[in-house]
């Protein structure tokens, strides 16, 4: 493998309804998209975590034009997980000297992904079945980023498009979300789920009372209860009180970190991101160590298309329980290049397994969406 150029895509579209999560509101969709070439015009595509802050996007854009790029452009590497250790290593003390381990990771992460994409190409596979050429072109999904305020609408919407399995943000006030979920919850079909997800609103003592207040619902899991700094002490309280899984991992980073908490055995439901850390190469090992300790491997997932395709693959390739996170608010960095109605029906999101990622971005038709 030889890189021999990269083109970024900074992407950002305003949006009518506001995505709500205890810590803020996200007032448009952003999103890095990374187009990576060698000489002969194979190319990949990639895309960096950039939901926080408002301008992180062009941050990463410099940091991977400026800082990363010069470590990758045309240098043989033996494959994508080569070059991902690399340079993870060879940016190590610079993330500790700038105390910026996350841009970095995000970064990385988003190369990760245009390698592997890259790499499948040329060997005429899908990723997914460059991981494991059995890999199903139909995949359990569910429907995520549903506010409490526009629930049932919301859920309504989700089912008409094909889903059977909705998640709902709370975090904000226990008392009014306690009420609201009681309501719509007794609507949901016998077939199916409803998860909650918390976005680290809360402190220990909050969550294990929330957690005996929510325990009227048979829940497909809770998701970030509390902070993924805490202790694991708190972590192994709440598991013991709730009646349901608990889920987590999108904020933690790097593979120590996933490590400790799955043979702690912290979380019921492990959801690394992929463009926030990993990439392919970090993602894929994560996610076998999960299932291989009896617990459920389900990737956590917010963003463009790029990144929610590779979610897609890396799950259809490894295998097990896990659903994918399909947001299902207005995003046009999704809608542009996928119609939902057309691939989820009955609870399955079906995808091509054409080579590599399997689709390719028209970048005109990012032209009036980019910063």
């Amino acid at each position: 493998m030889k890189i021999t150029g990269i083109k970024t895509f900074v992407c950002r579209v305003p949006i009518d309804n506001p995505l709500i999560t205890s810590f803020g509101q996200m007032k448009d969709r952003p999103a890095l998209f990374l187009r990576i070439e060698d000489h002969d015009g194979m190319f990949g595509w990639g895309e960096v975590w950039c939901n926080w802050p408002p301008f992180g996007a062009e941050y990463k854009e410099n940091l991977v034009q400026h800082t990363i790029a010069p470590l990758l452009l045309n240098r043989e590497f033996e494959s994508p997980s080569t070059a991902f250790e690399i340079l993870t290593e060879a940016l190590r003390i610079l993330a500790i000297q700038t105390a910026e381990p996350g841009p970095f990771a995000h970064c990385l992460a988003g190369l990760d992904i245009a390698l592997w994409d890259y790499h499948a190409r040329l060997n005429a596979s899908s990723v997914a079945r460059t991981i494991n050429p059995e890999a199903s072109s139909k995949i359990p999904c569910y429907a995520s980023g549903i506010n409490l305020d526009d629930a049932p609408r919301m859920i309504e919407k989700a089912r008409k498009t094909g889903f059977n399995q909705f998640k709902v943000k709370i975090g904000r006030d226990l008392e009014r979300e306690v009420s609201v979920v009681r309501e719509f919850q007794s609507d949901l079909r016998s077939h199916e789920k409803l998860m909650l997800d918390a976005n680290q609103g809360w402190s220990p003592e909050q969550a294990r009372e929330a957690i005996q207040r929510f325990s009227f619902v048979d829940l497909a899991w809770l998701e970030e209860p509390i902070a993924a700094d805490y202790p694991a002490s708190d972590w192994l309280n709440l598991r013991e009180v709730a009646s349901f899984p608990l889920a987590a991992g999108e904020n933690l980073l790097g593979q120590g970190q996933f490590e400790n908490t799955i043979a702690a055995r912290l979380l019921d439901v492990v959801q690394p991101d992929i463009c926030k850390w990993g990439g392919f190469s970090g993602v894929i090992p994560i996610a076998r160590a999960t299932m291989d300790a009896g617990l459920r491997y389900c990737p956590h997932y917010l963003g463009g298309i790029v990144g929610l395709l590779a979610s897609a693959h890396v799950l259809s390739g490894v295998g097990g329980s896990g659903i994918l996170e399909i947001d299902i608010n207005e995003n046009p960095l999704v809608d542009a290049f996928l119609d939902k109605q057309d691939c989820i029906q009955d609870g399955l999101f079906s995808f091509n397994v054409n080579p590599g990622l399997g689709f390719d971005i028209d970048t005109d038709i990012l032209d009036s969406w980019q910063v």
